[in-house]
């Protein structure tokens, strides 16, 4: 039964799930925990709390799956219910430096063939806002309508919000850019192109 789920978009699944079908909501579990984890884990300093945070966010949206509208985006729907309990949690707690074994398993879930790793940590000094902004925009490929929803803000503002991220975030990555070109000619230890890759 569960096989015979692959193939259903979110929306219906989320509309059996309403109606008592575990696997359907089961299915739903495993399309986004993956990553909602990596969508969390950027935002926190602890492997572990993004575990926790990630299982907080599954329960609540299964308790509460009767309410989504299934004309919406479930993949809007469960991040938004994920950035709330990010906000929530933060809140409660001070953040601390993310310990190596941390660091190891968020590269690990990450699963990228491509070492864009850098890049993100020069969004993370942008500041949260503009960070999860762009995390959302181009990690998750959502619309400015949908990353609205997810951050409570209007069209409009995170229109604007979007523009300034990616403006500041050119900036950084053109610095990187001329560093790196510089680091590669400044070397005599003969050619790397490693340590010339973007």
């Amino acid at each position: 039964m569960h096989d015979n789920l692959k193939n259903i978009d979110d929306s219906r699944l989320a509309r059996f799930a309403s109606n008592g079908n575990r696997a359907a909501f089961d299915e739903l579990a495993d399309r986004f925990t993956g990553k909602l984890l990596l969508f969390v884990s950027s935002k926190t300093n602890n492997y572990h709390d993004a575990e926790d945070i990630v299982q907080e966010t599954m329960i609540k949206a299964y308790r509460n799956i009767e309410k989504f509208d299934s004309k919406s985006s479930f993949k809007t729907w469960i991040f938004t219910i994920a950035y709330r309990t990010l906000v929530s949690n933060t809140r409660k707690s001070k953040p601390v430096l993310m310990s190596e074994e941390s660091q190891r398993n968020l590269e690990i879930t990450e699963q990228s063939h491509e070492d864009y790793g850098w890049v993100w940590q020069k969004a993370r000094k942008l500041g949260e806002e503009a960070f999860l902004v762009l995390w959302l925009k181009y990690k998750q490929e959502m619309s400015v309508s949908e990353i609205a929803k997810v951050m409570g803000k209007t069209n409009a503002a995170t229109r604007v919000l979007l523009y300034r991220s990616r403006k500041k975030m050119a900036k950084k990555l053109y610095a990187e850019q001329e560093k790196r070109h510089n680091s590669f000619f400044r070397s005599d230890e003969g050619v790397s192109f490693e340590r010339a890759k973007l």
